[in-house]
C-alpha cells in the first residue's frame, strides 16, 4: 500500500450513474461501501478487506472481493474525483461503470469498543481469558497506551489483536477457533487506527 493513499479515514459519495455508494476508508486494508437508495438513503451495507497499490500520483488500484464472491477492481482517480469500477459478479458476469466522487466527510465514525468490539467477543472467551488476566470486556484494559517490549504503545489491544490474527505469541485466539474472520480482524484494525474509541 502506498502511503501517500489520500481516502483513510474519509468518506466519498460516488455516482455511477446506474447507482451510488458511499466508502468509508476506515485504514488502509478495510473499506465500508454503502449502497445509496434512490430516495437517499443508505441501504444495504458492507465491510471488505481491500488491496491498495499506487499507479502514479493520484491514481491508486483499489481491489477487494466480497461475500458473495463479487470481485470489484477500482481505478481512482483522486486528482480528476473519477472512478472507474471493473465487477466480476458471481455469476462470471462482468460490469464496467466509470463514476464521479465527492467527499461527504467522516460521517461514518470509527469502530466503538462498546458496541463493536467487545460485543466480537463470546461470553467464554471473556471468561477464560479473564482468568489469565487478559480482560477481554474491559475497555480500560484494552485502550490502555502503556507500551512494552513488543509494542511501543497501546499494547493490551495490540497483544490480543496479534493472537487473533495467529502471529503473536502463544496459542492463537480463540484456542481451537472457531478463529476472526477476516472482516472481524479488520474490524478490531480499524478500532486501533481509530485511536481506541469507548
Amino acid at each position: 500500500m502506498d502511503n501517500d493513499f489520500p481516502g483513510i479515514g474519509r468518506t466519498y459519495r460516488v455516482d455511477f450513474i446506474d447507482f451510488r455508494v458511499e466508502m468509508h476508508f476506515a485504514s488502509a486494508t478495510s473499506l465500508t461501501y454503502t449502497v445509496i437508495t434512490q430516495d437517499g438513503a443508505q441501504g444495504a451495507s458492507e465491510t471488505v478487506t481491500v488491496g491498495i497499490r499506487a499507479i502514479t500520483d493520484g491514481i491508486f488500484l483499489v481491489t477487494w472481493q466480497e461475500a458473495d464472491k463479487t470481485t470489484v477492481v477500482h481505478v481512482e482517480d483522486y486528482v480528476k474525483k473519477t472512478i472507474v469500477t471493473n465487477i466480476t459478479n458471481p455469476d462470471l458476469t462482468f460490469e464496467q461503470h466509470l463514476g464521479t466522487f465527492v467527499e461527504t466527510g467522516s460521517t461514518m465514525t470509527a469502530p466503538s469498543f462498546a458496541t463493536d468490539i467487545k460485543t466480537m467477543f463470546s461470553a467464554g472467551q471473556i471468561l477464560c481469558m479473564k482468568n489469565k488476566g487478559v480482560r477481554l470486556d474491559d475497555f480500560n484494559f484494552m485502550s490502555n497506551a502503556t507500551g512494552d517490549q513488543t509494542f511501543a504503545d497501546h499494547a493490551n489491544g495490540r497483544h490480543v489483536f496479534a493472537r487473533l490474527r495467529g502471529d503473536g505469541p502463544g496459542q492463537r485466539m480463540p484456542p481451537g477457533g472457531p478463529f476472526w474472520t477476516q472482516p472481524m480482524l479488520d474490524k478490531f484494525q480499524a478500532w486501533m487506527d481509530g485511536g481506541f474509541s469507548p
